[in-house]
């Protein structure tokens, strides 16, 4: 379909063919932007068919939007991206999001799109009111809480709240385990699922074992594009480490500190440590800097000793427990339910016998300038302070 502004048309471009696919990849080199995985192109050209300014549209994500050097003054970026909002709202589409770089914002503003996230290199924008919708129905999402794990005391008084971001490729006993750790240390645990179909566990498959492995108490909310998903943070299901990557990461994680942190009362992110994965531990590292607080959870560990025979599995023994090494196993043949078994039956550091105490009781004795993090070291030293108060006191009354 071509549509015609001024001296100059406007066409969908068919990537399937490869001469149009390597045209546009060319195109967005020499602009400075790298091809991406589109459904569609659209470019404005001249009248002899040089492009002079084009994006692509990905589901309900406009993408790759960039204009020739010599056409720059000429206000290209308004009829195309108008063009392909005409031609997703044809298709059924009628909320699209958007990168662009900061010095754009005015531009999209004037086509309905507003901010929802910022960082140094780019803004990700929406046109539409999905994200005030999802944080809505965060707030009114009734506990779904999970079946064996241990109870949460019900919180009184002030109140903490933590949030986890869990993958789950698939849940594991790992996974189980970051719950515990995390639910035991505030009053409220929210989880959120990445929401995403392209993976070896599809999103439904991967909600409910979140929701059957999590500790009772925890409220399981249901996944959205506004938290690791194609829109936010594409490259996490590249695992590619980029420039583009790190943008990502920082527009995720700003969507979560400026809307969806607020909307649930968190105060705390949980994550899991990464001993493997750079991207991930990158985004980790981000979120550090980036969040007022983050506490981070060394993985649970297989048992340094195989079960049964000792030939169960020993390319797991005595290593953090993974998503992506239970999918090795399972994709070569070797997760039987012999060897799942072996690992259920061993004691984990989270089945043995724990002391629970409950966090708004705690933290309404400890002092607001020991963050969340310190809480463990301050007790223990009260506690050893205590120990000597009550030794002394013990030897003097012995006297």
């Amino acid at each position: 379909m071509m549509q015609h502004y001024e001296n100059h048309s406007i066409q969908e471009l068919p990537l399937s063919v490869p001469y149009f696919h390597n045209l546009v990849e060319r195109f967005l080199g020499e602009n400075g932007l790298r091809m991406e995985a589109l459904g569609s192109y659209s470019v404005v050209e001249d009248t002899e068919g040089h492009i002079l300014a084009g994006a692509g549209l990905s589901g309900d994500i406009i993408k790759c939007i960039a204009v020739a050097p010599e056409a720059r003054s000429e206000g290209l970026v308004a009829p195309v991206v108008s063009h392909i909002i005409s031609q997703a709202a044809s298709r059924g589409i009628t909320e699209l999001k958007l990168f662009t770089k900061p010095e754009n914002q005015g531009i999209f503003e004037s086509l309905g799109f507003h901010v929802i996230a910022r960082a140094p290199l780019a803004i990700l924008m929406e046109n539409g009111r999905g994200l005030e919708r999802y944080l809505a129905s965060c707030q009114e999402t009734p506990d779904q809480v999970g079946g064996d794990g241990p109870s949460c005391p019900a919180p009184t008084g002030r109140l903490t709240t933590g949030v986890v971001v869990m993958n789950a490729n698939p849940f594991t006993l790992g996974h189980q385990y970051l719950l515990e750790k995390a639910s035991s240390q505030v009053d409220r645990l929210f989880v959120i699922p990445v929401r995403d179909d392209r993976q070896c566990f599809p999103y439904a498959e991967r909600l409910a074992m979140i929701r059957a492995g999590a500790p009772s108490g925890v409220t399981v909310l249901e996944g959205s594009d506004y938290q690791i998903s194609a829109a936010t943070f594409p490259t996490y299901f590249l695992k590619d480490l980029s420039d583009a990557a790190e943008t990502q990461m920082r527009l995720d994680l700003d969507l979560f500190s400026r809307h969806i942190a607020p909307a649930l009362g968190a105060s705390v992110r949980f994550v899991g440590s990464e001993p493997t994965d750079a991207l991930t531990a990158r985004y980790n590292e981000l979120m550090k800097g980036l969040l007022p607080e983050v506490v981070e959870i060394p993985r649970l560990e297989t048992p340094g000793q195989a079960g049964g025979d000792g030939d169960v599995m020993p390319d797991l023994i005595g290593h953090p427990i993974s998503a992506s090494s239970v999918r090795k196993f399972l994709e070569q043949g070797k997760l039987t339910r012999e060897v799942v078994e072996s690992i259920m039956d061993e004691e984990k550091p989270n089945q043995r016998e724990r002391i629970v105490l409950r966090g708004d009781r705690v933290r309404s004795l400890i002092p607001k300038n020991v963050k969340l993090k310190d809480t463990e070291d301050y007790v223990c030293k009260a506690l050893e302070h205590y120990a000597k108060y009550l030794r002394h006191r013990s030897e003097r009354d012995s006297r």
